[in-house]
């Protein structure tokens, strides 16, 4: 095993001590174990008539969930599939995920590739809020062995964040003050009181952040949308799909949405709030190396 695969192996099965439900789905807070699963089926539903609305098909014989967890999408993608599996670099997860989901076959992957799986498998390979926790040598890695382990015809449909848009809100904000300062008389003792107050807000919002995962250890990682295009390229795979979904967003609960990409990229390049643009690819491998 790889030092970075042992980090990332050691920082996931710490999570999955700690709290492997809520390390999964961090944005649902503490959801029971059935509310937690549910959400997993109004994601592959949304997904699924995504892909039937946009004309994307996929045979409905096996899958792989890749970053399976406790099984929250392998069990809904199997009421949809003859066949699946669901790999995982924490062992504690897999061993859950077979207690919650027992008609998938659930196994440990702790490489830097899918070494358990052999060539033109899947119909289907899934992804969604993994790849953006390890580093782009991983990311890579792991997206072209995606292609790898599909058949010729098989879909991979993985998602990740491409880039941090948004303008600099305080920036402006700070120019606007500057200006009014010169220009108002007694500008500074009107401002002060809503300065103090705006800062202790800040501190309250920052502290919650740090309580509610201070508990777990997430990183994120962002790999530009050029990157996945070369390695679909080199793989002989086709993008038939690309839209920007709301995965990294707030409040997320498996209600996955999906916007334009053009007019999302630009509405966030105009914006005042920074975020992470979350894109889903939907790839077609379209013959054996």
């Amino acid at each position: 095993m790889s030092k970075v695969i042992q980090h990332y192996a050691q920082q996931w099965e710490a999570n999955a001590k700690k709290d492997p439900l809520f390390s999964i789905l961090s944005s649902g807070g503490n959801l029971s174990v059935d509310d937690f699963f549910a959400t997993g089926e109004e994601e592959i539903s949304r997904v699924f008539d995504f892909m039937r609305q946009s004309g994307v098909l996929v045979k409905p014989e096996i899958f792989l969930d890749f970053g399976c967890g406790v099984g929250r999408i392998s069990r809904s993608l199997k009421s949809r599939f003859a066949k699946g599996h669901g790999v995982d670099i924490s062992a504690q997860m897999i061993e859950l995920a077979r207690q919650y989901v027992p008609n998938v076959k659930f196994l440990v992957n702790q490489a830097d590739f899918l070494e358990l799986h052999e060539d033109n498998t899947f119909d289907l390979v899934y992804c969604h809020q993994v790849l953006q926790h390890m580093s782009n040598d991983l990311q890579k890695r792991y997206i072209r062995d995606f292609f790898r382990v599909l058949k010729p015809g098989g879909l991979a449909v993985f998602q990740i964040p491409n880039e941090k848009l948004g303008g600099n809100r305080e920036g402006v904000f700070i120019k606007t003050r500057d200006i009014l300062k010169k220009i108002i008389p007694g500008f500074e003792q009107i401002y002060e009181p809503y300065k103090r107050s705006r800062k202790e807000k800040n501190q309250r919002e920052k502290m919650k952040g740090i309580e509610r995962f201070s508990k777990i250890a997430i990183e994120m990682h962002c790999l530009p949308d050029e990157c996945v295009r070369d390695l679909c390229e080199e793989n002989a795979c086709d993008i038939e799909k690309v839209t920007v979904t709301n995965s990294l967003e707030e409040g997320y609960f498996g209600q996955i949405k999906f916007y334009d990409p053009k007019k999302e990229i630009t509405l966030l390049r105009r914006g005042r709030v920074r975020k992470f643009l979350s894109q889903m690819y939907f790839v077609r491998k379209v013959s054996a190396p």
